[in-house]
């Protein structure tokens, strides 16, 4: 399923969860405790995957807003995934504000599903880029990002697009 020109994207559909269970001291430290391997399902966000699976096939664009610490950035790129989105040989491309973030997220991403950095969880910054023919989840900054689709003018390599943090971006 190939990505929409971003030129005229338009996002059809404000979703806003809330993940109320996170305020009580609960979900996020228990998921602290766990081996970093383990799935953690008792997160707030699994309860909210197959309707984001539903909300992007019939939207093509969603903003998705909760809480700190939901796992929005971690597990929304796997739903994703697990939903067909990349069995194509696409990607699934994730922008974060600063350069520490985008390689922080994929290292956790890796940690948490046991592939390596620059197998199928791939990053690019200024400077430094780390993917492989085999890639799926590609993890970069934004301004990256900007510069690679000003210079190229679409995003044919990527089946899904995901813009996180998008209130820090200074753009």
């Amino acid at each position: 399923m190939p990505l929409p020109n971003l030129v005229g994207w338009i996002v059809k559909l404000k979703w806003n969860v809330r993940y109320t269970a996170l305020t009580e001291q609960t979900d996020a430290g228990e998921c602290q405790a766990k081996s970093i391997s383990e799935d953690c399902k008792s997160l707030p966000v699994d309860n909210w995957r197959d309707q984001l699976l539903i909300a992007v096939a019939e939207n093509g664009g969603l903003i998705v807003v909760g809480e700190t610490r939901s796992q929005r950035t971690t597990q929304h790129p796997q739903y994703l995934h697990e939903g067909g989105y990349s069995k194509d040989g696409g990607k699934i491309g994730h922008t974060q504000p600063q350069c520490v973030a985008a390689t922080s997220v994929a290292a956790r991403v890796g940690d948490k599903t046991g592939v390596m950095v620059g197998d199928a969880i791939g990053y690019a910054i200024w400077f430094e880029d780390c993917p492989s023919p085999k890639t799926v989840f590609n993890y970069m900054t934004d301004g990256l990002f900007l510069r690679n689709f000003m210079t190229k003018h679409d995003l044919a390599g990527y089946a899904a697009m995901i813009f996180d943090e998008a209130h820090e971006h200074r753009y």
